[in-house]
């Protein structure tokens, strides 16, 4: 969004996109002179307090802005630390931080640079600080956090050069896509990571200022304003500098622990480290029991849930940086917390836990994907429901549920069928992978893409992502996640296609707040005009009492539907947290919009990212055994016959 803006911004002044041609726009080249000559005005509208900067000989245009009568000219304008709103410090401490680790390029800062970093105290008393203190404080932990991040992320590079290979660093491709991909040592924030790298390792006397763009110093500024803030000290855009008492019990690595390893960093009975052990036990296990039979995508999957449990063991919250690595300069935060680099940036906590649940996502969709016995399960918990032989399908809460929000990828029709469960079993079956080949196109195809998922898995420069490229599945390929759409359009709502967006989630209503409207020839009303969209939002299962027409009439009416969502929309405090623009959705109401819809993905009644695809994956396949148990105890014929060593092993696989 920030790329957007300044992209907006920059078109009409070509070449001035640098931050600091930006800056020196705005204040002449001298910041400290300018200082006294900014100003801030408050405003309020629609529920919502604004303000509005006014440099010298600049009138404020909006008609809320709170002027005094008296004074036309300055009403109640504030001066303001201008350092500060035009994240100078920021800048700066980047700068500071480039030349000096261009200056010795060893990883370890110049003895002039460590005697201003040295003493540096994670548990610094900022209320009783001076500004002058805090700033210089915040400058220290952004410089050193600054060499722990170049220093892990080039470690691999920086390694093999000892190791006797010879890489130019300053012309190494650090990009998160680059040959070094492959290597990871960072989750969330290899962007960048990679720029910064690209920066710090260019020659001493390199001019690197042209290259930071304005989204780079807001990048940064989230990252060192999540500490600050975690710790009680915040800038307000009216009130200046605000102290308050450091998060009581916060703990940036919390939700981190609780996804890797169930809520303790000394346990791994319920997180995922645990669910993907268990996953490989039962593939062993499948082993052991078809032998030759074993089709090839369970070696597969074994070996992916192994990369993927090394890498989240390895470099997710708690990593081998913090333990050291061979040839590579100890964390700055050694001292107090050799893992520093983590547990000091809530924010690298928090864009780190958002990759691990897309690649927990994209591994969910490949188990089932390859392990059939999570669609068996679907299908008979179907079958038994309609049938009558349960009573409520809360007897057989995972397959009901997995059936309802993956029903286009678990049903033929797209829907949970009613009659000939068979028939319906059959079809949509032998579409996954894992089973026999058929014979003709159909299983020269799956052979094809089985050979194409072997070359993908062993590519010696494939990631993760690469990997588990979801449009290489053959049945859950255009099931996305929320956070997996973002990611596919790189954080751009506006890239993301009608037909992967939600229609009941808020993206939904700003998209069909934009249908075009048409006039009913039956009812002579206004409607949406008819779209994908439009339909999926129709058929949506609405609350009791609810009224179709009711709806669409808010939608194309002079209150629009998003205003109607608008209304009741609150955060978990009570407060609203969205009041709708008369002229459209704004960026700040854009995000806290989003935001619900993220909510909902991750941690909401019914989510997608949040939930333990392995742990279910292997759920299925114990209940798909205690089933075998149970006909063989029964001596059931057809399991016999079909379990019989006279009997083809491909078919025992199928």
């Amino acid at each position: 969004m920030v790329q957007r803006l300044a992209a907006a911004m920059f078109a009409d002044f070509p070449g001035n996109d640098p931050f600091e041609k930006a800056l020196n726009a705005m204040t002449g080249g001298d910041v400290e002179g300018t200082q006294s000559n900014f100003r801030v005005s408050g405003w309020h509208e629609s529920g919502y307090y604004g303000f509005s900067l006014f440099y010298p000989g600049a009138r404020c245009t909006n008609p809320n802005c709170a002027h005094d009568k008296h004074d036309p000219e300055d009403g109640h304008k504030m001066a303001i630390d201008i350092k500060e709103h035009l994240l100078v410090h920021t800048f700066r401490d980047l700068i500071d931080f480039l030349v000096d680790f261009q200056k010795s390029r060893t990883g370890k800062p110049t003895k002039r640079m460590l005697a201003q970093l040295k003493g540096w105290d994670s548990k610094f008393n900022l209320q009783q600080a001076t500004n002058e203190e805090r700033v210089r404080w915040r400058r220290s932990y952004t410089i050193n956090w600054l060499y722990d991040l170049v220093n892990l992320y080039s470690s691999p590079v920086v390694q093999r050069n000892l190791r006797g290979e010879n890489h130019a660093l300053e012309a190494v491709d650090w990009s998160a896509d680059g040959p070094w991909a492959k290597h990871r040592r960072l989750f969330g924030l290899q962007d960048f990571a990679a720029f910064v790298c690209t920066l710090a390792w260019q020659k001493e006397g390199t001019d690197v200022r042209k290259r930071i763009l304005p989204h780079h110093v807001f990048q940064l500024q989230l990252i060192v304003d999540s500490l600050c803030v975690s710790l009680g000290w915040r800038n307000h855009p009216l009130q200046g500098h605000m102290l308050s008492p450091p998060a009581r019990s916060f703990q940036p690595l919390r939700d981190l622990d609780f996804f890797l390893r169930g809520g303790s960093s000394h346990s791994t009975s319920h997180g995922m480290l645990d669910a993907f052990s268990v996953v490989q036990e039962c593939i062993q296990g499948i082993t052991g029991r078809l032998g030759p039979a074993l089709p090839p995508h369970y070696a597969n999957v074994g070996l992916i849930t192994d990369r993927a449990r090394q890498e989240f063991d390895d470099w997710l919250g708690e990593t081998l940086y913090s333990r050291g690595l061979p040839g590579i300069p100890p964390s700055r935060f050694s001292n107090s917390n050799p893992n520093g680099l983590w547990e000091y940036s809530p924010f690298l906590c928090g864009v780190g836990l958002v990759e691990a649940l897309q690649l927990n996502y994209k591994l969910g969709m490949y188990f089932w994907d390859k392990c059939p016995q999570v669609a068996y399960l679907v299908h008979l918990g179907n079958a038994l429901i309609k049938k009558g032989y349960l009573s409520s399908p809360r007897s057989v809460d995972l397959p009901t549920y997995l059936g309802k929000h993956w029903s286009k990828a678990f049903f033929a029709q797209g829907t949970s069928p009613r009659l000939h469960f068979g028939r319906e079993f059959v079809t949509q079956i032998s579409k996954f992978a894992t089973l026999v080949m058929d014979e003709g196109p159909a299983g020269w195809a799956k052979e094809k893409r089985a050979m194409d998922e072997i070359n993908r898995i062993t590519k010696p420069d494939a990631t993760l992502h690469d990997i588990l490229d979801m449009d290489c599945n053959t049945v859950f390929r255009n099931c996305q996640s929320e956070l997996v759409k973002y990611e596919n359009a790189q954080w751009d709502p506006e890239r993301i296609p009608d037909s992967q967006v939600n229609a009941g989630n808020f993206l939904g209503a700003i998209r069909l707040n934009r249908t075009k409207q048409i006039v009913d020839l039956v009812t002579g009303k206004l409607t949406p005009e008819d779209s994908e969209l439009f339909r999926r939002w129709k058929n949506l299962e609405w609350e009791d009492g609810d009224v179709l027409e009711t709806k669409i009439q808010a939608l194309v009416g002079g209150e629009s539907w998003l205003q109607m969502q608008g209304h009741w929309m609150r955060d978990f405090a009570g407060r609203r947290i969205f009041q709708p623009a008369k002229d459209g959705v704004t960026n700040d109401r854009l995000l806290s919009l989003l935001k619900v819809d993220f909510m909902r993905d991750v941690c909401g009644i019914e989510p997608y990212s949040g939930l333990n695809f392995a742990k279910m994956t292997v759920a299925a396949m114990g209940v798909s055994l205690h089933l075998q148990a149970a006909l063989h105890e029964a001596k059931d014929p057809i399991y016999l016959w079909a379990s019989s060593p006279e009997t083809s092993p491909t078919f025992v696989a199928k």
